[in-house]
């Protein structure tokens, strides 16, 4: 196993495959990989929990956009 999947495991997707859904999950995934990052961070006292409101409310914004993007 190399790092990267031991970091950011990428788990399968099995809902339906068109490209809408799988793209939407590829963002999700990414999402929560990120976030766990940013609480992690947080919780051992690197980054204050305002920086992280700010990092997750960006990310969040992002997979707003995205769904936007895939739902059209």
């Amino acid at each position: 196993m190399d790092q990267l999947n031991l970091l950011a495991p990428y788990h399968h997707y099995y809902g339906t495959g068109s490209f809408k859904d799988v793209a939407f999950n590829a963002n999700l995934q990414e999402f929560a990989y990120r976030v766990s990052i940013i609480a992690g961070l947080q919780s051992n006292g690197k980054l204050s929990a305002h920086a992280s409101y700010q990092q997750i409310e960006q990310l969040i914004d992002q997979l707003d956009r995205c769904m936007k993007i895939v739902s059209h």
